[in-house]
């Protein structure tokens, strides 16, 4: 399938958390969660997710998660077909609550674009 000539960007987010085990809690305690414990599958869940964003995608690609697996992020974006630029960072107003140990007030993001494609600014 060839790609559509696009000079918008791509924007994808994910969620690192669900790559690590999480305790159940709450309400459905006993329910596991799908894909809540990826482990090693985490990076071959996110080279089946960029593989056809690069390849449908002309312009810049802004891939948005949390910073525990951003060494992962960047290994499947290049394996799938990504020039890594930078990692963004987004300063976020007020944290988010979460399991971490410290509430994070930011957002990384991946910046790249298709290997080998010209660049649109």
């Amino acid at each position: 399938m060839a790609a559509p000539n696009r000079r918008c960007a791509c924007f994808r987010g994910t969620d690192s958390e669900h790559a690590q085990r999480r305790v159940p809690q709450g309400r459905g305690a006993d329910r596991a969660i799908l894909n809540d414990n990826l482990g090693d599958g985490f990076y071959d869940f996110l080279l089946a997710a960029l593989t056809p964003t690069i390849g449908n995608c002309r312009g810049g690609i802004y891939v948005a998660m949390s910073s525990s697996e951003l060494d992962v992020l960047q290994a499947a974006f290049r394996a799938a077909g990504g020039k890594w630029s930078t990692f963004i960072i987004w300063a976020k107003n007020t944290f988010t609550l979460g399991r971490a140990d410290y509430q994070r007030q930011y957002e990384p993001i991946l910046y790249g674009w298709p290997e080998g494609a010209q660049r649109h600014w």
